[in-house]
């Protein structure tokens, strides 16, 4: 019989993952320049849109031009037009990266509530049979508090 709650089937192999650990590693290490801003330099920092990214560069093109009324001491142009550069190149991979980081989390939050729900319904069959079964009450005593209270709470489907 086919569960028809069954979020998710599938399995990745101790070689894929290991093979994609160590993709993620050289990624990172091919981009030293990559910071670990606290909550509160993400707050202070300013969030520029595309537009205002535009404007940025364009500034810095238009202090190149005219050097002699922008001193060197307000601003760097090469670092900024580096920075929006930079800024747009990490935009290209943040959009794929993200839906995946979203379809790994979402996958694995539906492959830990299948298991969970198929351990509840054999655990309570097994709950039925201890009478019938020498040694069940052995296998299950150590899940009962944790299970017991998890079974009231949440209602498995049938």
């Amino acid at each position: 019989m086919v569960d028809k709650y069954n979020m998710v089937s599938g399995a990745i192999s101790p070689e894929l993952v290991k093979e994609i650990v160590d993709s993620v590693a050289r990624w990172r290490n091919a981009m030293p320049f990559l910071v670990a801003l606290s909550p509160e330099e993400r707050k202070e920092a300013v969030h520029p849109g595309e537009q205002g990214l535009k404007a940025s560069v364009t500034m810095a093109e238009t202090a190149t031009a005219h050097s002699d009324h922008f001193p060197a001491s307000i601003a760097d142009p090469a670092e900024l037009k580096r920075d929006a550069q930079l800024a747009t190149d990490i935009a290209a991979l943040v959009a794929p990266l993200a839906s995946l980081v979203q379809a790994l989390q979402d996958t694995e939050i539906a492959a830990r509530s299948d298991a969970y729900r198929s351990g509840l319904k054999l655990y309570g069959v097994a709950k039925l049979l201890l009478s019938h079964v020498p040694g069940l009450e052995d296998a299950i005593a150590p899940l009962r508090e944790r299970l017991d209270r998890v079974v009231r709470r949440v209602s498995t489907p049938q």
